[in-house]
């Protein structure tokens, strides 16, 4: 019987299978409404991580529930660094298309950089890589809004971050 509804249904309206060989790379262009705020946001986002994961592993006994959310921060760990690896490499590509040669080496050179301390920062849990890390982007955020033309100031955090970052006068 349920055979049978599943039947009805394809006919109705068939599923459409993709295979890998037939998608295309879907280009991710930076349109006019970009922004470098969620790498800035995901940097922060990190270091406010490390303070609350340095607190939960210098116990020597967790409860349930702060297993629960040493678990939810090793969670929002990895997805925080996989936002910058994506705008890195949409930023990656913007300079790629830039004309200024001397611009985009060095943003390429400094892109580079972020990745490679992307990679240590999912796997060691080091304050002084992610101060890096921040100044980095901080300083690829500059570069982005002065390809565009925009000037740039640093404004600091909200309280519980004593931090830096880079925005549009």
């Amino acid at each position: 019987m349920f055979y049978k509804l599943l039947n009805i249904l394809d006919k109705k309206k068939p599923f459409v299978t993709v295979s890998a060989k037939e998608t295309k790379y879907i280009s991710t262009s930076i349109s006019n409404s970009y922004e470098p705020l969620a790498m800035q946001l995901s940097t922060l986002t990190l270091l406010r991580n490390f303070d609350l994961l340095n607190k939960l592993y210098g116990k020597c006994f967790l409860s349930i529930d702060e297993q629960q959310q040493l678990i939810t921060l090793l969670e929002q760990k990895l997805y925080c660094s996989n936002k910058v690896k994506d705008e890195v490499l949409m930023l990656w590509k913007y300079f790629s298309n830039l004309s200024l040669h001397r611009d985009a080496t060095k943003a390429h050179r400094l892109l580079k950089d972020i990745l490679m301390n992307m990679e240590l920062v999912v796997h060691h849990n080091d304050n002084n890589i992610l101060l890096h890390l921040l100044s980095m982007v901080n300083k690829i955020t500059v570069m982005y809004w002065k390809s565009r033309g925009i000037k740039t100031r640093l404004i600091q955090c909200a309280p519980p971050l004593s931090y830096s970052i880079c925005v549009r006068r």
